[in-house]
């Protein structure tokens, strides 16, 4: 039997897909779903983007930026750009490759300040090799959240 898996819209990405950690309810209104840990799930989700993504969509900036609580102002500063840059990268996706690694880096250090530049350095070559997209899946184990990449199926 197949498990049924969760669309996680909220996060603002296309591709996220919850295997377990979350319940769903039938309301008056409508179903309704309440996901345990949320900030676990976003922050599997962040590392999972970071580390194992290859060329990070404006979707992905966006959600990296709000989820480290920085504003467009606040990013642009760090890397030493205009805030309009930034809002064009979260819109069309595209950056250069430099500005791509170091926001990346930033957002590493956010997220987990105790990672070294040179196995930053190391993980990012070896996302620069993947070349396909592929979905986000997650799942609850052990009540901690854990995210790796599966193919997109082809139609």
């Amino acid at each position: 039997m197949k498990t049924q898996r969760y669309k996680y819209d909220m996060s603002g990405l296309d591709n996220v897909w919850l295997v377990n950690g979350f319940t769903t309810q039938e309301t008056p209104y409508g179903n309704t779903v309440h996901i345990d840990d949320l900030r676990g799930l976003d922050l599997a989700i962040a590392k999972e983007l970071i580390f194992k993504t290859p060329n990070l969509s404006g979707k992905a900036v966006r959600f990296l930026r709000q989820l480290s609580g920085l504003s467009q102002p606040d990013l642009a500063n760090m890397l030493g750009k205009d805030p309009q840059t930034v809002a064009r990268w979260e819109k069309s996706g595209r950056t250069t490759k430099s500005i791509e690694l170091l926001a990346r880096m930033i957002f590493a250090g956010l997220f987990d300040g105790n990672l070294q530049i040179q196995s930053v350095v190391a993980t990012l070559n070896a996302i620069d090799h993947a070349k396909h997209a592929q979905n986000i899946i997650v799942k609850e184990t052990k009540g901690e959240w854990q995210a790796k990449h599966e193919p997109m199926a082809t139609h």
